[in-house]
């Protein structure tokens, strides 16, 4: 009994000398900012409520990505230009917009630090185009693609994506392969990565509503626009550097299905 009165009276004590605060734990070390839009965990999450640093720190989100709280800021809206210039969404969901050929970005960055999505980017996977970002771009980037999460909540129903990108990239059993592959690379639900190519573009979702509207410059690609690129490149683009390819009809129709169409090449 002795013994416990005792140590309550050393806890008594010690209590206004040991980092415990009725303030967060953040304001021990940092000025207080944007105090209208929350407490720290708003912008930065963390653990606030404790002196150790440590465990404050742990999932922080540092100062340059906390912008995807603040709609109106410039680097938000930069973000979005960038997603959409950059044809983001021919692959990835991003702003519950976009193809599932690979990460839904709205979902999946609730399970990444800032620095990792900025890295993914970066040095994207192999069949990911390289954009060559500058920082700031990759940065806008990130605080889009957390200020697009922040608004997302992901339906009960919404059935988890699997990609497959280990897939036999030579085989001649698919069209791409036999005919694109050499020069061009595409993601496909079918059948994952296919293709090796870096000399031509990404074909990821090129007949989706996100892929680049460079038909004939300012076009969007269908099958009617494919099928007629297909048979004379340079008839369309006096420049093309791309040869013919002549396809049977049940190959072209093969090639549809791998890019996610199911309505055949009107006649």
């Amino acid at each position: 009994m002795g013994i416990h009165l005792l140590i309550l009276i050393l806890f008594v004590w010690l209590a206004p000398h040991v980092a415990f605060s009725a303030e967060p734990g953040c304001l021990n070390c940092h000025a207080s900012h944007y105090e209208d839009w929350g407490n720290c965990n708003f912008c930065h999450r963390g653990i606030q409520k404790t002196g150790r640093k440590d465990i404050a720190h742990h999932g922080l989100i540092v100062g340059r990505y906390a912008f995807f709280r603040f709609p109106e800021d410039p680097i938000i809206e930069q973000g979005k230009q960038l997603l959409s210039a950059f044809a983001c969404r021919r692959c990835h969901t991003a702003g519950k917009m976009g193809n599932h050929l690979s990460a839904d970005l709205d979902t999946r960055s609730n399970n990444l630090q800032p620095d990792e999505i900025f890295a993914a980017i970066k040095l994207p996977s192999s069949f990911m185009p390289d954009f060559r970002f500058t920082q700031p771009q990759l940065v806008a980037l990130v605080n889009r693609i957390l200020f697009n999460s922040a608004l997302r909540v992901q339906a009960k129903n919404e059935v988890p994506l699997v990609i497959h990108f280990d897939v036999d990239r030579t085989s001649d059993k698919n069209p791409f392969n036999q005919y694109c592959g050499k020069c061009h690379k595409v993601l496909t639900t079918q059948d994952g990565g296919l293709g090796e190519g870096e000399i031509g573009p990404n074909l990821s979702g090129l007949l989706s509503e996100f892929y680049p509207q460079t038909f004939k410059g300012q076009e969007p690609w269908t099958s009617d626009s494919l099928e007629k690129w297909l048979k004379n490149p340079r008839k369309i683009k006096k420049t093309s550097q791309m040869s013919p390819v002549l396809l049977q009809m049940k190959e072209f129709l093969q090639l549809l299905k791998l890019m996610g169409v199911s309505v055949p090449a009107k006649k």
